[in-house]
């Protein structure tokens, strides 16, 4: 994978290093104003069955038997600095009208009229586009080995092309291509221990810089606003005394918190978590790769054990005993199987 395959680099991309190049993208995420669509490919393998009132609602199902569906969404995404201040409009152009609107790290998601935010949402990045592509590259290469790849072309532009593959069996490898005059990420595949891809992104149509409208930037969905914290992953969140009662003995090499809460399920980010269900959750990232741990009491009715994923996303429930009575351990995140199992077994309550 570190050959230089196909196209060779022009001689001011070969300059910069690999993991330069990764820099530069993360800036280029965060500074540039564009506006284009891009589609998103995933594989969602879920058991088939009853819906686990947890705090996995919404990613796994309970019950025999498992499905496979291939699902390809398109989006378009309009980001812009605005006196200083990211801020960000996400369409969804497949299905119901959905739009995800960020400023700074407020964000508000635009619902049609009776559809609820998933549970997890305000837990949870903003849509995939944060999710994904919203880290910290910081000591990087100590956990993943980052190369040159074949140069293309991605929405009519000259793309760079990177391999990032784990140095180890706990995470997945990337193929990234990132415009070679910003580099700005154009596509993105993410790929198993066996080289199959879980999750395909790939810009269609893209537009930089002065031709971006800021008036782009507001809503065109008549429906209901729904507003959430904006949790990054790389970035330091600020734990709080409640959550660090819980810890986790193994997470995988590299991987350290990077934030830790309460959240009450259905009730406003801002309000104080209060009553009997508050969901602990701890937020861990190696710097290319996140995932989270839900723990909460055991629901009355009971829960079993389930696996799921969708693209490169687990969800795997666990459950833990302690001299407070039974708790559901969720871990949702890109890692694999093996890892989150592994992962859930390990929370417990502190001594």
């Amino acid at each position: 994978m570190g050959l230089v395959l196909g196209l060779v680099l022009d001689a001011g991309a070969a300059e910069r290093a690999p993991a330069d190049w990764l820099r530069l993208m993360d800036n280029a995420f965060r500074t540039l104003d564009y506006d284009g669509t891009f589609s998103y490919y995933t594989e969602e393998n879920t058991p088939q069955g009853k819906t686990l009132g947890s705090a996995a609602d919404g990613m796994a199902g309970l019950g025999v038997g498992e499905r496979t569906t291939a699902r390809l969404a398109t989006f378009r995404v309009i980001h812009k600095v605005v006196d200083g201040v990211e801020r960000e409009r996400i369409v969804y152009l497949n299905g119901p009208l959905r739009e995800i609107l960020r400023t700074g790290d407020h964000v508000a998601c635009v619902l049609p009229p009776g559809e609820k935010l998933l549970a997890l949402e305000g837990a949870l990045p903003s849509g995939l586009y944060g999710r994904v592509f919203a880290r910290d590259f910081a000591g990087v290469s100590e956990h993943y080995e980052v190369s040159f790849s074949r140069r293309d072309r991605v929405a009519g532009r000259a793309a760079v092309g990177l391999a990032v593959m784990p140095r180890d069996a706990e995470r997945f490898g990337y193929n990234l291509w990132l415009d070679e005059e910003t580099g700005l990420l154009l596509r993105s595949e993410l790929r198993d221990a066996s080289g199959a891809k879980l999750e395909i992104f790939t810009f269609g149509t893209l537009r930089l810089g002065d031709g971006v409208a800021t008036a782009d930037l507001e809503p065109a969905t008549d429906g209901n606003l729904v507003w959430h914290r904006l949790v990054v992953p790389g970035k330091p969140q600020g734990a709080q005394a409640p959550t660090l009662s819980w810890r986790t003995r193994w997470v995988p090499p590299g991987f350290s918190m990077t934030g830790a809460d309460t959240f009450q399920p259905d009730a406003h980010p801002d309000a104080h978590a209060t009553g009997a269900r508050r969901v602990r959750t701890l937020r861990f990232s190696d710097g290319l790769a996140a995932f989270s741990v839900f723990i909460e009491p055991m629901p009355e009715s009971g829960a079993g054990s389930i696996v799921s994923r969708a693209g490169a996303t687990v969800a795997l429930t666990h459950r833990t005993t302690s001299d407070s009575g039974d708790h559901l351990v969720t871990v949702i995140g890109e890692v694999p199987v093996a890892t989150a199992r592994r992962i859930a077994a390990g929370v417990a309550r502190k001594p």
